[in-house]
């Protein structure tokens, strides 16, 4: 038998092994789920015995298996794996941690990089960012990868699609120099300051000199939770909380995470119309990767996709996505970190460009709908 993928899945106390042989590893195609996506093999060159660059990644992957024998969750075991070790940026990834939810897996017979860090019986995705974290205030000169199981809950094409273009994007040689040419600490697929600054997917690759400086993962959640109760006047409790997605509360806090420190510098790779959610997602599984630095679009760009019946009025956009005033982001910062954003940082500047640009919109939907309403030139900002 040729070499083989080995799921060593614990049930209580009964182990399953479950062998995949090797010649069917062939990534989905185009007859896959009607995706009309390409191969996933690259022509990417490999530098696997490039022993004289800079090993300064370290990627971490968040590993749920909901389901022990369902074979969508084990193709996109497979499918990440063959992806990280296919990446432009493997010569430069030292070691890949990752921590399993629910069933245990051992990863290490197929993932040569791979190391087990812990195991959790459940939990979401703080768990790992929480390590993340630690790595990085451990390690302030390198960088990190963050990847997670997207789609083995809800096996989706939407899930797929999305998963993929993170994937491609984080482990992309456009990301690992963002910060040579535009100075940025974080990257990813997309960087969208609405409907709260965030990564939509929840992959990224950022800088631990960055990281270092964010609230620890199991303190977040709950400081998250305060800050929008004082900027907002919202419940703390997260099952009493309207639409928690947009206030970061709960479950949601860890795609928040990354983007709650001012000093937040991020790039993007993806140069078409996407937003956030799952509208206008890449159709080539190759889609051209084009790093570009804060923002790529005016923030009207991203308020667009409020356009649809959906949202009746502004105040019902306000109540759904906060963050939408800039003065209301500004305080959160401050809630969370003790300062706000600086002025004359770029993100000072996207926000007074687009009250300038909207100041109907914002006197509309901001005044009065917050402790702290109004625009940026109602509240002091720090100067950089």
């Amino acid at each position: 038998m040729g070499p083989s993928w080995l799921f060593l899945m614990v049930l209580g106390c009964v182990c399953v092994e479950i062998s995949v042989p090797h010649q069917s590893m062939t990534p989905l195609d185009e007859s896959d789920e009607g995706s009309g996506l390409i191969s996933m093999h690259t022509s990417v060159e490999m530098h696997h015995n490039n022993s004289h660059v800079s090993k300064d990644v370290t990627v971490f992957y968040h590993v749920y298996l909901p389901y022990p024998h369902r074979d969508p969750t084990q193709r996109i075991l497979q499918e990440q794996v063959e992806m990280i070790e296919k990446s432009p940026i493997y010569h430069h990834i030292k070691a890949v941690k990752y921590t399993t939810i629910h069933i245990p897996v051992d990863l290490h017979p197929f993932c040569k990089k791979c190391h087990l860090v812990d195991h959790y019986p459940k939990g979401y995705e703080m768990k790992t960012l929480q390590h993340v974290y630690e790595h990085c205030v451990a390690h302030p000169t390198e960088r990190v990868v963050y990847i997670h199981t997207k789609g083995t809950f809800h096996n989706s094409l939407g899930n797929k699609v999305f998963r993929r273009a993170l994937m491609r994007s984080v482990l992309s040689e456009e990301c690992y120099k963002a910060r040579g040419k535009f100075g940025c600490n974080t990257c990813g697929f997309r960087y969208s300051p609405l409907p709260h600054p965030h990564f939509p997917g929840d992959m990224f690759a950022a800088d631990c000199e960055y990281v270092s400086k964010l609230i620890p993962p199991n303190r977040a959640s709950r400081r998250i939770s305060v800050a929008s109760h004082h900027v907002f006047g919202i419940s703390k409790a997260p099952q009493k909380v309207p639409h928690r997605s947009g206030y970061g509360v709960g479950r949601y806090a860890a795609e928040f995470w990354i983007a709650t420190h001012p000093d937040i510098v991020p790039c993007d790779v993806y140069g078409g119309k996407y937003r956030f959610a799952y509208d206008d997602l890449p159709k080539e599984r190759l889609f051209p990767l084009d790093l570009k630095g804060p923002l790529r679009f005016p923030i009207s760009f991203y308020r667009e996709r409020f356009k649809t019946p959906r949202f009746h009025t502004v105040e019902h956009i306000h109540n759904l996505y906060p963050y939408e005033c800039a003065a209301s982001l500004h305080r959160f910062y401050f809630e969370m970190n003790g300062r706000g954003m600086r002025r004359g940082s770029w993100m000072h500047k996207a926000y007074l460009e687009d009250e300038r640009n909207h100041t109907n919109y914002h006197i509309y939907a901001c005044d009065g709908s917050t402790q702290y309403s109004g625009g940026l030139n109602q509240v002091t900002l720090e100067v950089s």
